[in-house]
């Protein structure tokens, strides 16, 4: 009876490191009840230091947990489903100039602007009806709002997590104000390229049309005159106002690239390419193969237009034969199209590729080739303001012929053509 007593008390001494081991309560009680007392003992000592080490396990696991959490680059803040702040990093303290003291308990506006906090809580009902990972970038730019009063905008990354007190959120917050004061330059140094190149299209297009009509005096003075080297000289200022009057006009043009907001419509690539190549191509000796695979895309008819109107018009132009044959196909590359456009023409060499698509760049002296240069570097602007790539595949050691192969958004899931 001394021994049961004995292993009774032990019992109650270790029930406070048990709790919640139901199954093992259960077994120590039945072996303390059958008076087995050194058994119950060993079995107690043993429980005991299984606990330890699974308390030190836990114990070491969230301190790393912790670790990471705190060493995060980003300010990371844990939200309830009630969007109550649990746990904050040592960026978000820095971030927001709160400490966690302050911070932990409250609900998240308090570090949202005052008149973006109603607009603030519902994007939270909105998250937890629909609790997906979203991105920074994915429509959650926001504004943060300093202990101080000093609000500054924020790019916002959500994820979802399943914790024991229930649903959370762990939200990774990063400053952009530099971001968007670089938006702000581009936007202000596009402002001045626009107002450089109205300039250019006027003032300095009014005094060539004068020098322009001078030429045209003189050249109607000097009929029946014999100086041939003068009309010669004439002729050829004549021709250097008509290039000056393109490259203006190409500047602008380039200038006003993919700024103008024409609406989203069908368009149909097939009867696009078909329509310009009909508009480029001479009737005799050309021919234009397009692969009836080419997609219907949702996107801009006058940006899409214009790239393939340069790249099919270059083709022409830089052929070195008085015949030749374009092919203009495309391939699924899902959100985005990839076309091509090949000519076999006497092809670019290599170390040309990157050269083609810069500003008033030709390769052939300018006496010998119409145009203003600029053509590839408008192709080049277009693209990527779509969000797509544009690269050159030629090498005229190997075979002739060059392809410009570029990728254009399809927008929505599309149809192809019959």
């Amino acid at each position: 009876m001394f021994a049961l007593f004995q292993g009774g008390c032990l019992a109650a001494l270790f029930l406070t490191h048990l709790r919640g081991q139901e199954n093992t309560i259960n077994q120590m009680m039945i072996l303390i009840s059958a008076g087995s007392f050194a058994v119950s003992v060993a079995f107690m000592i043993w429980v005991y230091f299984q606990l330890d080490v699974r308390r030190t396990a836990h114990e070491r696991s969230e301190s790393r947990i912790r670790e990471i959490f705190e060493s995060n680059p980003n300010a990371l803040i844990l939200c309830d489903s009630r969007g109550r702040i649990q746990m904050v990093n040592r960026e978000t303290e820095e971030l927001f100039g709160f400490s966690r003291e302050a911070l932990v308990g409250e609900p998240i506006e308090i570090l949202v602007p005052q008149d973006r906090r109603d607009h603030h809580k519902r994007h939270v009902e909105k998250f937890f009806e629909d609790p997906e990972k979203r991105n920074m970038g994915e429509g959650w730019d926001l504004g943060g709002r300093h202990a101080s009063g000093e609000e500054f905008p924020v790019s916002v990354g959500l994820t979802p997590i399943m914790m024991p007190e229930g649903l959370c959120t762990l939200a990774a917050v990063i400053d952009i104000s530099d971001r968007v004061e670089a938006e702000e330059e581009i936007k202000r140094s596009n402002r001045e390229l626009e107002q450089f190149a109205y300039v250019a299209s006027h003032d300095l297009k009014s005094p060539l049309r004068g020098v322009a009509q001078l030429v045209e005096w003189i050249t109607e003075k000097l009929q029946g005159d014999e100086d041939e080297e003068l009309k010669r000289y004439l002729e050829l200022l004549g021709s250097r106002v008509d290039r000056m009057q393109v490259m203006l006009n190409s500047l602008l043009e380039y200038s006003r690239a993919g700024r103008r907001e024409d609406r989203l419509e069908e368009v149909d690539a097939n009867q696009l390419v078909q329509s310009i190549s009909e508009s480029l191509a001479p009737m005799n000796g050309w021919t234009v193969r397009i692969d009836r695979s080419l997609p219907v895309l949702i996107t801009q008819q006058s940006a899409l237009s214009q790239v393939f109107h340069n790249l099919i018009g270059n083709a022409i132009k830089h052929h070195d034969r008085d015949t030749g044959e374009i092919a203009v196909s495309a391939l699924d590359n899902g959100a985005f199209c990839e076309f091509s456009v090949y000519d076999d023409g006497p092809g670019i060499r290599p170390e040309f590729h990157e050269r083609i698509f810069g500003m008033f760049q030709t390769l052939r002296p300018r006496d010998e080739v119409e145009g203003s240069g600029m053509g590839l570097s408008l192709v080049k602007k277009l693209v990527e303001q779509q969000g797509g790539v544009i690269r050159i595949e030629s090498d005229p050691a190997q075979a002739r012929g060059t392809c410009f192969r570029f990728t254009w958004p399809r927008e929505v899931e599309c149809r192809r053509s019959a």
